[in-house]
């Protein structure tokens, strides 16, 4: 198999670098140095087999170029936003990588953050993120991607809620880490319909509405005056419907508060339990996909899909359909998002039949292969957990659930930090800050640590 060296730890980059990195949202300043804190994770190293580590570039970074620069508009220049979608299984759907991002970012002074999607996914069936409530009135049929029985379109949240009734609601508030909770001022609506329109369902006498159709297919915008911090929707007949059957079909809301300066990070999420490079895929050509990915409009795509891909005996899992599959979602993204960097983060170690799964590592190779031919990143997370077997330790430890397949929170707030740390100091290390006059000193030294030219396998 071909061996991949991961880029040497990076111990200094703590958990409470993210605040300090991320304090700047003021205008640039000529010649300001950061300092830069001792790194968090000495006191994971005693219970998990970590191996802090940077982005990988095996067909070169100059992707990452522009997504540099448009990271360094609001953490240093202090105004507009850098967009970035997160897609994957489960792991994503739970809610708190996400989560965990956006309270970082937010440590930062000054710094701001809006939600960015929502998914209807008490609607539809499944789980929502915890720091989610969603409550809906009279009946609603929900379809998801990753269930081989349901039909499309499923557009580019890769579910759907679909109603027939005029008279149906429903509304969404979101909180921050902090119970604060986030505010809006334009909610893009994503979703198809035939005789029904979506409509503001809070308090008229207090928010402005207006509402518009998106450019580029189906969708409407409502911009609400002033910001609100609770979604109220409903819908109306369409007077021009005619007699035709009336459906409203809802993929999603995308939350923001654009008239900010500094709008800061908006981190989209999309999570399908059971997802797999094959499901998303399914009516991906469609014109709600589209729609969609216009109006995320991610700077960078963060692909965390190959868990459920690998699910299963060793000798099932393709790496060529793999690798063919992710061609052709990117070659399908970039259709609308051509400018998009690409991150890959390899499988997390998990169980089949009471056994590491093997499959972790011929995962790992063909995101790498795949990376290579479209000028992406990766983040090998599967060495960075400890390689194969780590799962153990970590769900040992309280990390990790007793399926070795899952995580508790805390597992998955560390999943976020290693790759966000690692994201930020090869964003620290570009010419957009150098550009800029920043100085960020290397980090102290915490305990030396030089992942081994073979990481397939970790040892206690």
């Amino acid at each position: 198999m071909k061996q991949f060296r991961p880029i040497h730890g990076i111990l200094g980059v703590a958990f409470a670098c993210a605040a300090l990195l991320l304090s700047s949202a003021s205008p640039r300043q000529e010649g300001r140095t950061w300092e830069v804190a001792r790194g968090g994770y000495d006191t994971l190293f005693h219970t998990l087999p970590l191996r802090p580590q940077g982005l990988q570039f095996p067909g070169g970074r100059q992707a990452f170029e522009r997504f540099h620069e448009r990271l360094a508009a609001p953490m240093v220049d202090g105004h507009g936003a850098v967009r970035v979608v997160h897609i994957g299984g489960s792991h994503v759907q739970a809610g708190w990588m996400g989560d965990r991002i956006r309270e970082r970012w937010l440590e930062g002074p000054g710094s701001a953050c809006s939600r960015g999607l929502i998914a209807p996914y008490r609607m539809a069936g499944t789980n929502t993120p915890p720091r989610v409530r969603t409550e809906f009135t009279r009946h609603w049929n929900g379809t998801r991607c990753s269930r081989s029985r349901h039909q499309g379109p499923f557009g580019g949240v890769g579910l759907s809620a679909v109603t027939f009734d005029s008279a149906a609601t429903w509304w969404h508030a979101v909180t921050r880490s902090d119970s604060s909770a986030y505010a809006t001022s334009r909610i893009t609506v994503l979703a198809d319909a035939q005789g029904l329109l979506p409509v503001w369902d809070g308090a008229d006498s207090t928010v402005r509405v207006r509402r518009t159709a998106l450019e580029h297919g189906a969708g409407w915008v409502l911009e609400l005056t002033p910001a609100v911090d609770t979604l109220f929707l409903g819908l109306e007949p369409d007077s021009v419907g005619g007699d035709a059957p009336r459906w409203f079909r809802l993929h999603g809301l995308v939350a923001e508060q654009p008239e900010c300066p500094c709008e800061g990070l908006v981190y989209h999420e999309i999570g399908n339990n059971g997802a797999s490079t094959a499901s998303v895929l399914r009516g991906a050509g469609d014109a709600a996909f589209h729609r969609d990915w216009a109006v995320l409009d991610p700077d960078l795509v963060i692909f965390g899909l190959g868990i459920n891909d690998a699910h299963g005996p060793a000798t099932r899992f393709d790496p060529e359909g793999f690798t063919a599959r992710y061609d052709s979602l990117i070659g399908l993204i970039r259709q609308t998002q051509p400018d998009a960097a690409f991150l890959f983060l390899t499988n997390t170690d998990s169980f089949y039949g009471r056994r590491p799964n093997p499959s972790a590592l011929a995962v790992r190779e063909a995101m790498f292969e795949v990376a290579a031919r479209h000028g992406a990143a990766v983040f090998d997370l599967f060495d960075a957990m400890g390689g194969l077997g780590a799962m153990e330790v970590w769900r040992e430890a309280g990390y990790a659930r007793s399926d070795r397949i899952h995580f508790t929170r805390e597992g998955y707030r560390v999943i976020a930090d290693l790759y966000w740390d690692a994201l930020l100091w090869d964003w620290a290390k570009s010419q957009a800050v150098s550009r800029r006059r920043i100085q960020i000193p290397s980090p102290a030294r915490g305990r030396e640590f030089t992942p081994p030219t073979d990481s397939t396998a970790w040892k206690s």
